[in-house]
């Protein structure tokens, strides 16, 4: 990795740790099975020592992520965000539905399934920003629809993992989110919808690492 880089990761604290913590979690068991078995104990107490030492060496040597591209960055967020995000994303799937929410009974049924801030969200600007064949073509209001919102962001968030370079990567994605919502059907990439994954998180769950790491 180029010295520059580097140093922008290391003033990058949050992300770092995220980083760190997914290569540890999901990469040191496949490059431990590469090593011979007098090596391994060696590896771990150097890792134990300090596990940075590795994060910058080449996936070639080490078989570990760096997430170089902004897109990669979207497999790092926590079990919150993620469940906050596919509710975004399914919730703008739904905005003509929820413009056309205009019964006080309607909209109290509405908000115990997103919250107002994601309401308020799709309706000033995430229903501009989705292609029209994404959004649900009934604008008419139906709670089995609501109920199923995080499946409905679920399948928009697969098709951003689909498009990952890194093969490991991608298949780690998915497949965590296959676990998450088993029954969403699968929506093919969509540039719009990466960029909407940008602006959830950078405006909406907030917080300086996303702000940095997204910009």
């Amino acid at each position: 990795m180029e010295r520059d880089l580097a140093l922008w990761y290391l003033q990058q604290p949050q992300l770092l740790k995220r980083i760190e913590a997914f290569n540890r979690a999901y990469k040191i068991k496949a490059f431990k099975a590469t090593l011979k078995s007098e090596l391994e104990s060696l590896y771990t107490k150097f890792e134990a020592l300090d596990p940075a030492l590795c994060l910058f060496k080449t996936k070639a040597s080490l078989n570990k992520f760096s997430f170089l591209e902004k897109k990669e960055r979207l497999v790092l967020v926590n079990d919150e965000e993620l469940s906050l995000l596919v509710t975004y994303l399914g919730a703008a799937r739904l905005a003509p539905m929820l413009v056309n929410t205009l019964l006080k009974e309607q909209k109290e049924c509405l908000l115990t399934y997103i919250d107002t801030k994601v309401y308020n969200f799709v309706l000033t600007f995430a229903r501009f920003m989705l292609d029209p064949h994404l959004q649900l073509e009934d604008p008419a209001f139906d709670e089995n629809k609501l109920s199923m919102i995080k499946q409905l962001g679920a399948a928009l968030l697969y098709g951003v993992f689909e498009s990952l370079k890194d093969e490991d990567l991608r298949s780690y994605a998915q497949k965590r989110l296959e676990l998450l919502y088993p029954k969403f059907k699968k929506e093919p990439y969509s540039l719009k919808v990466e960029k909407l994954c940008y602006l959830i998180l950078k405006e909406e769950l907030g917080g300086d690492l996303w702000i940095k790491c997204l910009s």
